[in-house]
């Protein structure tokens, strides 16, 4: 398997040369809301289309030593930026957790908007189904404060 890994970090790292140039905004306001709109209209697409990779190449956690996992998380994350993808998850998430995460990505189809940053945080809202909701410092203050508001003995 390390051969593996090592054969993927490769790819992951060469991905970057699809990476789209950086857009030079216009000062004009008129061409810069056309860009914008431009942007916005920017259809999803693939990873594969878009860096090469796809789900099926990436080994499932328990496969992989957790040193390997780190060393996958960091490439992938690596070239996301190229891409202007941003991985934001807490630092407590659990190195497994944050690579089954990073690599259920590669199933779903991409919004590059050209010129503009991408925020992944996995977050929908809703904390009760959330993978990182026991991570989460917003969860967890929620959960601090209702224990607060909660009358003994209830």
């Amino acid at each position: 398997m390390e051969k593996y890994v090592s054969q993927l970090i490769e790819d992951i790292q060469d991905a970057t040369r699809y990476a789209p140039e950086d857009v030079e905004f216009s000062s004009n306001d008129e061409e810069f809301m056309g860009q914008i709109v431009e942007a916005e209209n920017t259809p999803p697409i693939s990873s594969e289309k878009l860096m090469g990779l796809m789900y099926i190449q990436f080994p499932p956690a328990e496969k992989l030593t957790t040193r390997q996992m780190i060393e996958l998380n960091k490439a992938i994350e690596k070239t996301f930026v190229a891409f202007r993808i941003f991985i934001e998850l807490p630092g407590t998430v659990p190195i497994q957790l944050r690579y089954e995460l990073i690599r259920g990505l590669f199933k779903e189809k991409f919004q590059i908007k050209k010129g503009l940053n991408y925020h992944l945080d996995f977050c929908s809202g809703d904390c009760p189904p959330c993978a990182i909701a026991d991570y989460c410092r917003i969860n967890i203050e929620n959960k601090k404060k209702a224990a607060k508001q909660t009358p003994e003995g209830f």
